[in-house]
């Protein structure tokens, strides 16, 4: 099994402060963390292996930006190629992927939710208990 990017996107590097929960009691409403952003130049993206709440989100200096929410995936890579603080027309960009493991055969079909959302830091993880809450409804209903 190799890792899988469940895709990844590209803000702008405006959008240079990384955030997540990483603790044991997901949408507990828990606080979230800040976390370093790695640098492309120092070799890699950063690998994030306890995203127990399935997002990471980076936003600018007011709190606001994109998040990335996959329910699948407790796994990330997220970093930083060039400059923070760069706009649209720079080189400079941030960088998010879910990963997970899985294998993938040249006619697979693979199926998974995947959410971009925009706005507030605070309003877009009140968004993500949302979905979350509707996702773990509908589940309860198929088993």
């Amino acid at each position: 099994m190799r890792n899988q990017e469940l895709p990844a996107v590209y803000p702008i590097s405006a959008l240079k402060n990384l955030y997540t929960y990483e603790g044991n009691a997901p949408f507990a409403n828990d606080p979230y963390k800040k976390l370093e952003v790695k640098n492309l130049a120092s070799g890699f993206w950063g690998r994030y292996k306890e995203v127990s709440e399935n997002w990471m989100a980076f936003v600018d200096d007011a709190d606001l930006g994109m998040l990335v929410y996959n329910p699948q995936c407790t796994e990330f890579l997220a970093g930083m190629a060039g400059e923070p603080g760069k706009e649209a027309k720079s080189a400079s960009t941030s960088y998010i992927a879910p990963i997970k493991d899985e294998i993938l055969y040249k006619n697979a079909i693979y199926e998974y939710e995947y959410y971009i959302l925009i706005g507030s830091l605070r309003e877009m993880r009140k968004q993500i208990y949302q979905i979350n809450k509707k996702l773990t409804k509908a589940d309860r209903k198929i088993n």
